[in-house]
């Protein structure tokens, strides 16, 4: 389905340092086009390429997105032209990530083939996990934004695998928030180390400072386990600047952002004095009687919206085997539509959250994916009811 774009961006970009080149092809595939950014210093010896798969294939909006982090950290971005989500065809995405890891490792600049780092959002944060497992050896991270990792991989991930770190974001709106959340939950405890970092928005791109959050983590990550040099002083003003942006995120309130910020703090910084700082903090938040309750009225909710698709699924297929298309509002009535319009337009912020993601997910289903579906069965009065319905759940 369309996609928003990053969640929140500057009116002009800032200019930047190193040197973007346009329509760069490895020698050995003349098919698939990237943008690269080199920063004005590579980290050296070597520099780790981050691959950029969009969804839209809108490959320069993202290369100058994670360009400034990039730069700061040294860092070689490669951005696909041709990546594609929903679009019933993943290779060419597919082979796009592959040309550019060949192009590192053929020359494209003095590479640290062991640190290479995979992006994706939606559709291609899942196709992210299928080039990690052909990879294995040289990815040090992935950035998985707004989606979850695909059936069979998700066992491989559950297994544990202390050699990746994972970088997990989604929208506090977004309909993938659910899946998102309990992937880090899941993957972390069973030793794979994960980040997740929820932010104001929908199915989106994280904001710019996201990013650069979200790239310095995968920097100490890289140092803690030994893929690159250590550098004790950016450990430590990394771990710092987590426990502060953990302290602002308490202070506004949001104490359930902040815990699962200074609880990662305290995994990665043991032995650290940072470390202790992160343990004691994660301590005080979690007497707070008000995260308590939060969390448990969040719960059943985040349980709801996993079990939703199943939901929606049934009723789709209601609707494809009738004759005549439904009313919109005996549709929307059999998808629990009412509900969680007056559960958006409520006073409990939660819930409103919750609502508003699960009406997301029904907007994309009735206003892209079971049109199409419909269409190419020959059947376009369905496919127009259908969208009709996602119109009617316009929440304000």
């Amino acid at each position: 389905m369309p996609v928003a774009r990053l969640a929140a961006q500057a009116s002009a970009p800032a200019p930047l340092p190193g040197t973007i080149t346009e329509h760069v092809h490895w020698s050995g595939d003349a098919r698939h086009g990237f943008a690269v950014y080199k920063p004005s210093k590579p980290l050296r010896p070597r520099a780790p390429l981050l691959i950029v798969l969009d969804p839209s294939g809108d490959h320069m909006a993202m290369l100058r997105a994670f360009a400034p982090a990039a730069e700061k950290l040294g860092w070689v971005v490669a951005s696909a032209e041709d990546s594609r989500s929903d679009n019933g065809d993943e290779n060419p995405t597919l082979e796009s990530a592959t040309s550019m890891y060949n192009w590192a490792a053929s020359g494209g600049f003095a590479f640290d083939s062991r640190r290479v780092y995979l992006s994706g959002m939606s559709g291609t944060a899942r196709m992210c996990w299928m080039i990690w497992r052909d990879y294995r050896d040289n990815v040090a991270g992935i950035i998985g934004a707004a989606a979850s990792v695909p059936s069979p991989l998700d066992a491989q991930l559950v297994a544990g695998d202390a050699g990746v770190s994972l970088a997990l974001t989604a929208g506090n709106r977004d309909f993938n928030y659910a899946e998102v959340r309990a992937l880090a939950v899941t993957v972390d405890s069973a030793g794979t180390p994960s980040r997740f970092a929820s932010f104001d928005g929908p199915h989106a791109w994280p904001p710019a400072d996201e990013i650069m959050r979200t790239l310095e983590w995968l920097e100490v990550r890289a140092m803690l386990t030994g893929r690159r040099a250590m550098d004790s002083a950016f450990v430590h003003s990394v771990f710092a600047s987590e426990l502060a942006h953990a302290d602002t995120l308490a202070a506004a309130g949001n104490l359930d952002d902040a815990e699962r910020a200074v609880r990662d703090v305290a995994r990665d910084a043991k032995g650290w004095p940072e470390g202790v700082l992160a343990s004691a903090q994660q301590s005080a938040l979690l007497a707070r009687p008000e995260l308590t309750a939060m969390r448990a009225a969040l719960k059943p909710m985040l349980a709801r919206e996993l079990a939703q698709q199943d939901g929606i699924l049934k009723v789709m297929a209601w609707e494809e085997n009738r004759e005549v298309p439904p009313s919109v509002d005996d549709l929307l009535d059999r998808l629990g539509a009412p509900a969680l319009l007056k559960d958006a337009a409520g006073a409990d912020p939660q819930r409103a959250l919750s609502a508003r993601r699960q009406l997301a997910r029904l907007r994309g289903m009735l206003g892209f994916y079971s049109p199409t579906l419909r269409e190419k069965a020959g059947k376009p009065a369905s496919a127009a009811r259908l969208r009709e319905a996602g119109k009617a759940l316009a929440v304000p």
